[in-house]
């Protein structure tokens, strides 16, 4: 694994942290028997954001600091919610490695010999060993401290957390499928299972509307059944979906929320204001719509947070144009001595060149001569230069080819030095007028 420095990565806060108290201040709906059933705080406000189970990069880190942040600057709580319905494998992360050539991805397995389930949500897969050690030693070590968990995502959870904790304050964590036992959720599972067809018929049509029909895939109305925003999860099974005509024989206990339903809950009741980053910010478009269309009630505000912070390779990022002109430049040196810095030599050329326009036979022949002699002297003159482009041109080639590497902004947080994150952490409070 890469030992790396890092750039400067300035959040990105839409709308800007100094109008996020009126946002909340707006807002008066709550259910408080939901806080109470998720065993937050009954009273006061809350700010929540969250993510899948898996150790995340810093743009996602950006968006705890900022309810840390903005709960700080107004006396609130935070919660933070795991995505625990969903299918990534928490256990594999990518890193950067460097070769001779180039830089190159690479995926490090904490737990190689302990199977995994595919298609299978981590709130359904048991907690998995890992042997603390080598690369990824401290996430290791913090899974490995979660070994006795109930379930994988609940592992994640607490593994995330004691990372999360050398850089942010402490919070609860949220899981989505507890919402299923809710009360709010049984009275729209009891709204869905009246008037399945309006349910989905309204999230479709939000679909349209927020233009994301390529990005969210429609729930299916069919002749005698319709899809419901809902996930069927049994232990070590792959997660299924589930239309209106699977629940008269279902368990509520096996259910989940889709991710535009878990965030319609939470927003209904749960906080005061939801901090999504750039892909659920678009996704949750959809939910407004679609709760407003279908039930005509309030949603908490959500706002925006990211970050693009890249690691330092010690390779520039360079793309395919900028790659074409270093090797323009190795190739075209050999016959254009002002790229090699001689001036003289190439006002001496464009001399020639001018005159072998004019010249006739006999005189070209002679000034063929001298240019190709000339060209030569300078080549030998300037071989380190020569060289050196050579070599320029070659490594802009190879650093072309891990372009995606080099400008990656997606390695888990913990990857980034101390210094990267204490940094983000500084420039989040400013957003909120706060200091580290």
């Amino acid at each position: 694994m890469t030992t790396a420095t890092h750039a400067p990565c300035p959040p990105t806060i839409d709308p800007p942290g100094d109008r996020w108290h009126g946002l909340v201040s707006g807002f008066e709906a709550r259910d408080a028997s939901i806080r109470a059933e998720l065993g937050l705080p009954t009273s006061g406000r809350i700010v929540m954001t969250g993510h899948q189970a898996i150790v995340f990069h810093p743009g996602i880190l950006a968006k705890y600091l900022a309810a840390e942040a903005f709960a700080e600057s107004i006396g609130a709580r935070c919660a933070w919610v795991v995505t625990d319905q969903d299918t990534p494998d928490p256990l594999v992360l990518q890193h950067p490695a460097r070769t001779d050539a180039a830089v190159r991805r690479e995926a490090v397995d904490l737990a190689p010999d302990q199977p995994r389930l595919a298609g299978v949500s981590v709130a359904s897969q048991p907690a998995v060993p890992v042997a603390s050690g080598g690369r990824f030693a401290d996430v290791a070590r913090a899974f490995a401290a979660h070994a006795a968990a109930p379930s994988l995502a609940a592992q994640t959870a607490g593994a995330l957390g004691d990372l999360l904790g050398q850089v942010v304050r402490p919070a609860p964590f949220v899981r989505a499928t507890a919402l299923a036992r809710t009360t709010l959720f049984e009275a729209l599972l009891e709204r869905m299972r009246a008037e399945p067809r309006a349910c989905a018929e309204a999230y479709n049509h939000a679909i349209d509307a927020a233009g994301l029909g390529h990005d969210v895939r429609p729930l299916r109305v069919e002749t005698g059944r319709v899809e419901l925003p809902l996930w069927r999860l049994e232990w070590q099974a792959p997660r299924r979906g589930v239309f209106d005509t699977d629940l008269a024989g279902l368990d509520r206990a096996v259910l989940a929320p889709k991710a535009l339903l878990m965030t319609a809950i939470l927003r209904l009741g749960a906080c005061d204001l939801f901090i999504h980053g750039t892909g659920g910010a678009g996704y949750d478009r959809v939910t407004e719509l679609w709760i407003e269309r279908w039930l005509d009630r309030p949603l908490a505000p959500a706002t925006l947070v990211t970050a693009t912070c890249l690691l330092d390779l010690g390779e520039p990022v360079v793309g395919e144009e900028a790659a074409a002109r270093a090797t323009w430049a190795a190739h075209h040196a050999r016959h254009e001595p002002d790229l090699l810095g001689d001036r003289a030599s190439g006002e001496r050329k464009r001399a020639l060149l001018g005159r072998l326009r004019d010249a006739d036979r006999q005189e070209r022949a002679g000034l063929f001569a001298e240019l190709h002699a000339l060209l030569a002297r300078v080549r030998r003159e300037r071989v380190d230069a020569l060289e050196e482009l050579g070599r320029a041109a070659r490594r802009a080639r190879a650093a072309a080819g891990s372009a995606d590497v080099l400008g990656d902004r997606t390695w888990p947080f913990v990857l980034y030095p101390p210094e990267a994150l204490a940094e983000l952490r500084r420039s989040v409070r400013a957003g909120f007028g706060l200091r580290a």
